[in-house]
């Protein structure tokens, strides 16, 4: 199963159960613990959303949000 940072934050998926406090409460620190033994290395990149921005609307910012969330991100993102 994939870990993905969305479904974890957002609890959702097959992370819905995260929901429950003490049940993230070990979930992270059992994750935490795995990570700090694995041999890994993190590769990390940064998108300028401009121009998929301007070329694809609203949507660009990210597919999995909901047209409204993704609305006020486009607006907080254009406040002075």
């Amino acid at each position: 199963m994939p870990l993905r940072t969305a479904d974890i934050v957002r609890t959702q998926g097959a992370f819905a159960a995260l929901k429950d406090v003490a049940l993230r409460r070990r979930f992270c620190a059992a994750l935490n613990d795995v990570m700090g033994e694995l041999d890994y290395k993190v590769v990390a990149c940064a998108i300028n959303k401009d121009a998929p921005v301007a070329a694809y609307g609203l949507a660009a910012l990210d597919p999995g949000l909901p047209a409204a969330v993704s609305h006020q991100a486009a607006h907080l993102r254009s406040a002075p």
